[in-house]
């Protein structure tokens, strides 16, 4: 294909990891290739995205929030083919489980924190309610919250995992 040709542009790299993903292809695989055409795979958002699941998936968190931090992302007409709010979001719970493991519940904290709390550079938006993450972040400030020996914060940060509030004042 143009990619093993040497004719390849930057929207090759996002569609040959789309047909990775369809054949089940290994993560190290897919990332293998992102990062041996980076410059080619930055061009483009949808790649950039892509990239920074890998690197989420493939354990470099930090990298891919690094990656999204600093790039200014463009709406699309009519869909796009990625969230940089979910790439965003995955990159920050990921990063605050290792936190939490590694027995950095402060660094943990902050990541979870931040998981919801999109640059307006990323041009996502936050979504409450059932489609959000909200759920899913409040248990793992909950998780958090309790490692720093805040029982009462983590209890409500749970109760909101529950009914879908947004939790706050977990120290």
């Amino acid at each position: 294909g143009a990619v093993g040709s040497g004719g390849s542009t930057p929207v090759h790299y996002f569609e040959l990891d789309q047909l990775y993903v369809a054949s089940g292809a290994p993560v190290r695989k897919r990332l293998a290739v992102m990062e041996a055409h980076r410059n080619e795979t930055l061009a483009r958002d949808d790649a950039t995205v892509a990239y920074a699941g890998l690197l989420t998936i493939g354990e470099r968190p930090g990298d891919a929030i690094a990656l999204l931090r600093g790039r200014v992302f463009n709406i699309w007409e009519g869909g796009v083919r990625f969230s940089a709010g979910d790439a965003w979001t995955n990159a920050h719970l990921a990063r605050g489980r290792q936190h939490l493991a590694a027995g950095r519940s402060r660094e943990a904290l902050a990541d979870f924190r931040s998981a919801l709390e999109f640059p307006d550079h990323l041009r996502a938006d936050r979504r409450e309610g059932t489609g959000g993450r909200t759920a899913e972040v409040a248990y793992w400030t909950g998780m958090a919250a309790q490692a720093r020996g805040n029982r009462a914060a983590a209890f409500a940060a749970w109760r909101c995992a529950r009914s879908t509030c947004t939790p706050v004042g977990t120290t």
